[in-house]
């Protein structure tokens, strides 16, 4: 079973993502998610059930320039070690 720790920069720049569907999951084990959906401008909905997992500590830029979002982020991590400008919904 292949594994993998790191997300980040999986939908970066894709304008055209406008929501993110309920099967869309971030793995227990996974450590970031650096800029996972940094500049997906269109993005307005994430499912209620999206939470970012304990075992994340780098959710830096992660939701960046994401001015469409209109959803709340769950945080279940209890230890952040890179956060800068992981959400910012403005141009």
């Amino acid at each position: 079973k292949p594994t993998f720790n790191n997300m980040g920069w999986l939908f970066d720049g894709c304008t055209s993502l406008e929501e993110i569907g309920d099967y869309f999951r971030i793995s227990e084990g996974v450590t970031s998610i650096e800029a996972i959906f940094s500049g997906c401008t269109n993005l307005s909905s994430i499912p209620e059930n999206f939470v970012i997992p304990e075992s994340v500590n780098n959710i830096e830029s992660a939701f960046y320039k994401c001015q469409s979002l209109n959803s709340t982020i769950i945080l279940k991590t209890k230890e952040i070690s890179y956060t800068m400008q992981w959400y910012q919904n403005g141009a």
